[in-house]
């Protein structure tokens, strides 16, 4: 099971109609690679990250620049955060994974 924070869940909103103003596809793309998100964190493929609280963890959307941020409590997902990547940090995490 997975729980979205209130705040995670009005960025996420906001974010997919960001998308569906641009195009329906867009927005529907968006949506399919949060949900692969959240489904690799509930296979637990999603790392601490630094200047987190212990305990959280975060995985990125694959094809759009977000990041979700988590944590487990009682076997559930419980999704706290949705942040946008700065676009600099993006291409250097990429320059540098590469």
């Amino acid at each position: 099971m997975v729980l979205i924070h209130p705040d995670a869940a009005n960025e996420i909103r906001a974010a997919a109609f960001a998308y569906e103003d641009v195009n329906h596809d867009l927005s529907r793309a968006f949506v399919d690679d949060l949900r692969r998100a959240i489904e690799r964190a509930k296979r637990g493929e999603a790392t601490s990250a630094y200047g987190v609280p212990e305990g959280m963890r975060t995985t990125s959307l694959e094809r759009f620049g977000y990041r979700v941020y988590f944590y487990e409590r009682d076997a559930r997902l419980v999704l706290v955060a949705f942040r946008r990547i700065p676009r600099v940090l993006r291409a250097n995490a990429v320059r540098f994974a590469s």
